[in-house]
This record gives C-alpha cells, structure tokens and sequence, in this order.
C-alpha cells in the first residue's frame, strides 16, 4: 500500500511542477522531494534542509475554523517543520 501512494504522490507531483513550470512568470521548483517516516516529525526530519529553504504548504477549505484554514495534517507539519513556512490558500 506504501508503494502505491508514494507512486501516486510522485506522479501527482510530477503533475504538480509542470503546471507550475508552464504558468507565465512563475519560478519552477528547483527541488522537490516526498519522504515518509513514522511521524510527521521523522518524515520532515527525513528532508536534506539548507539554509535559506522554505516549506510551502497549501491550506484546505476543511481546515476547522479554530485552525482558520489549516486542516489537521497541515497543521502537524507545520508544527515539525524546521523552516520557515508559508501557507498558500487552495
């Protein structure tokens, strides 16, 4: 089952930076990676981060509204993420 959704995230990433790429004006991603681990801890730990990196996260519309837009698994990578983030809306 691992196997599988690692598939589909690679190819959903994949995806992801071409249509990124072909938007006017837009940098491409120099760099993208997906990991897993236990936790989210281990997982995020599990990234070769550098100085100057920064995590993108998108929101959700079903994040709860104590959370304003953040849904529940965002909001645990956001917690371990040991750079900086910024959250886009969906």
């Amino acid at each position: 089952m691992l196997a599988q959704w690692r598939e589909q995230a690679e190819t959903t990433q994949a995806e992801t930076v071409a249509a990124v790429a072909a938007m006017p004006d837009v940098v491409t991603p120099r760099d993208c990676q997906i990991v897993d681990g236990r936790d989210w801890e281990h997982a995020m730990a599990g990234l070769p981060w550098s100085d100057g990196d920064l995590l993108a996260v998108g929101s959700s519309h079903d994040g709860p509204l104590a959370r304003v837009f953040l849904g529940s698994t965002a909001t645990r990578i956001v917690r371990h993420a040991p750079v900086p983030v910024v959250i886009v809306p969906r």
